[in-house]
């Protein structure tokens, strides 16, 4: 149990009183976000986890009174994260899930069994977090993320979970969660994003997610490109560990399931022999051939937290049967049809790529409508690139929740050098952006909404306030 701080709060606090939920909130908001902020300074310079170990240290060490999975690489990991989380709920257990970016509510960073931490004790950890950075005197220098990453683990040590799946926020080696000491790592796929923090070459954005790898915690990692394939092994040699690669040291294989009868999505099953186990023709929970690499990770380290001395009280069986209930928003998230609209939040090329693809194969729509719009840091020019393959027209907006995010004009610039006939409108929110497609599309049609999970989260704050606003009409209606 997590030890409590000596006051419930400072005495000369440097930051209005928190009283209730809503004062948490504007407490943690009034705190450098790293995900929507230009970091212009050295990388080593930004991110430093001495702040992270003093709270925790002044908490009575939480992190350390749970088991852990450690998550980390550039694109799959709330994907894998969902994954393990349901199939070890499948086997009984209570599952601690943090994970970012958040689409609307904050707390879903932070869920157990996908219930999000309450508001009271959101807000009661908040007021101990503040206490304790103001009288160790970091208040001021103490990020959006730090704060959420010891509330998580904090919660977790309260809560007693039997696991906490923790997912990176930012690379690995300086990421504020690379505090724990987990049962098993897992790196999920590598490919180029956050170039201008993280490195501009493969190699080295695997280096920095690699920071993860611990000494004596074995890892796994999906299927790489060959150099950071080579990084990776380089770091477990250095670290003392062992690193497992999918279709390297596990045998691996994924194919569409012939068996099913889903129409327009079909299946996928997959099936790999680790260290220990045999697992074969397993239906994969995910919409997409990527999931299937995402999938055999998860179940690998369900497989790991079985076998290890001490392992977790798990059943492969139950496992799998466990995936089935795998809840993930805004990833190829289907919310309507006829047409249908479809959420992702693909914000990076391989993603987009990835995305592409899933919805030529899965999908069957006489016209695609894309809703797009990407932070200045990305590279938009590629991705857009991607979906011209596919798009018939085209929306552009900026979020509302994002400042680094795109002008619409000069995506539209982008897009007019791409592909000069493409049909294209500007809206100026996501909500206008949203109607200017629906308003375009036939029944037979798709909408998707990308580029951004910042733009997915508008997204489903408009669907929700539309649905509440239907559901109070209906409820005055005579």
């Amino acid at each position: 149990m997590c030890a409590k701080t000596e006051s419930s709060g400072p005495s000369n606090p440097s930051h209005p009183p928190i009283a209730d939920y809503q004062s948490a909130l504007r407490y943690l908001y009034r705190h450098i976000d790293l995900e929507r902020a230009r970091i212009v300074a050295p990388f080593d310079n930004v991110f430093k986890l001495d702040r992270t170990q003093r709270l925790l240290e002044h908490m009575g060490n939480p992190h350390r009174q749970i088991r852990t999975v450690h998550i980390a690489g550039t694109k799959g990991k709330g994907s894998t994260a969902a994954m393990l989380a349901a199939a070890v709920q499948g086997c009984g257990l209570t599952v601690g899930c943090y994970t970012s970016p958040h689409l609307v509510d904050v707390r879903e960073r932070i869920t157990l069994n996908n219930n999000t931490i309450p508001e009271t004790d959101f807000a009661r950890l908040i007021v101990q977090i503040s206490s304790l950075s103001d009288r160790l005197g970091f208040e001021h220098e103490l990020h959006f993320f730090e704060i959420l990453t010891v509330m998580g683990l904090a919660w977790f040590a309260e809560q007693a979970v039997d696991l906490a799946v923790i997912e990176t926020g930012l690379g690995g080696r300086l990421d504020s969660t690379n505090v724990i000491m987990p049962e098993v790592s897992i790196i999920t796929h590598i490919s180029l994003d956050h170039t201008h923090v993280l490195g501009g070459t493969l190699p080295e954005i695997a280096r920095e997610k690699a920071g993860i790898l611990k000494a004596g915690v074995p890892a796994i990692s999906a299927a790489q490109d060959e150099a950071v394939e080579q990084v990776l092994r380089e770091r477990a040699a250095e670290v003392g560990t062992t690193l497992a690669v999918m279709g390297t040291d596990y045998e691996y294989s994924s194919r569409i399931d012939a068996s099913s009868s889903s129409g327009r999505l079909a299946g996928r099953t997959i099936s790999i022999r680790t260290a220990h186990s045999v697992l074969e023709s397993v239906p994969v929970p995910l919409m997409g051939a990527h999931q299937a690499m995402n999938c055999a990770l998860a179940l690998a380290a369900v497989d790991h937290l079985i076998h290890q001395t001490g392992g977790l009280p798990l059943d492969i069986q139950q496992a799998i049967a466990g995936l089935d209930r795998t809840h993930l928003e805004g990833r190829l998230e289907v919310v309507q049809t006829r047409p249908y609209l479809v959420l992702d939040g693909a914000h990076n090329p391989a993603s987009i790529e990835v995305l592409v693809e899933t919805i030529s194969n899965h999908f069957k729509c006489d016209s695609l409508a894309v809703v797009f719009g990407c932070g200045r840091d990305k590279d938009a020019k590629s991705m857009l690139r991607s979906l011209t393959r596919l798009a018939d027209k085209f929306i552009l907006t900026r979020t509302t929740m994002n400042p680094k995010a795109h002008k619409p004009e000069d995506l539209r610039d982008l897009l007019a050098e791409l592909s000069p006939h493409s049909m294209c409108m500007i809206a100026e929110t996501p909500a206008e952006a949203l109607r200017l497609a629906c308003g375009a599309a036939t029944s037979r049609d798709l909408i998707c909404v990308t580029g951004s999970f910042y733009l997915i989260g508008d997204i489903k704050q408009h669907l929700l306030k539309t649905a509440q606003d239907a559901a109070g009409s209906d409820r005055t209606a005579p």
